[in-house]
């Protein structure tokens, strides 16, 4: 038998829910498998811990009034839903789209200053050279690098 197999049948082991033959398959295994041997003693452990738990007192007939409900079919019948909007006060409401309003404001307002200083950037881009190539030391392998282009005056 497969450990898959035998993980899949280990509760209804454990319940002695399996036919003699199935069980006896089981127990075979767990001779053979370390693996699925211990997990046979961690679910023996684990419901000796549960059964310390002490129970919790249902009323009588609470099953009968479950079932009667389902069967009747109330329960998200019985619920309306609410969209969210519904259920916030108005000015959370208002104060949302007065936050999106200046909110898209503020970006086209950001986008056009950005485009503003990209075209400032590349006015100063463009004159810039010219300005640089006034300010090369004398005597230096800039000048010497200008007079050979043909840059100088």
């Amino acid at each position: 038998m497969k450990c898959k197999t035998v993980q899949k049948k280990l509760n209804a082991y454990l319940d002695a829910e399996l036919t003699a033959e199935a069980s006896r398959r089981v127990e075979e295994h767990f001779r053979t498998c370390p693996d699925c041997a211990r997990e046979l003693a961690h679910q023996r452990r684990l419901r000796q811990l549960l059964d310390l738990v002490p129970g919790m007192k249902v009323p009588v007939g609470f099953a009968r009034s479950v079932c009667a409900r389902a069967a009747r079919g109330i329960g998200a019948a019985e619920r309306k839903i609410i969209p969210l909007a519904e259920r916030m006060p108005a000015w959370v409401r208002v104060a949302a789209m007065v936050a999106i309003v200046v909110s898209v404001t503020a970006g086209a307002f950001m986008s056009n200053s950005v485009a503003r200083m990209r075209s400032a950037e590349t006015v100063q881009v463009e004159t810039q050279p010219a300005d640089l190539l006034s300010a090369v030391p004398p005597g230096g392998v800039a000048e010497a690098y200008l007079e050979l282009i043909g840059e100088t005056e």
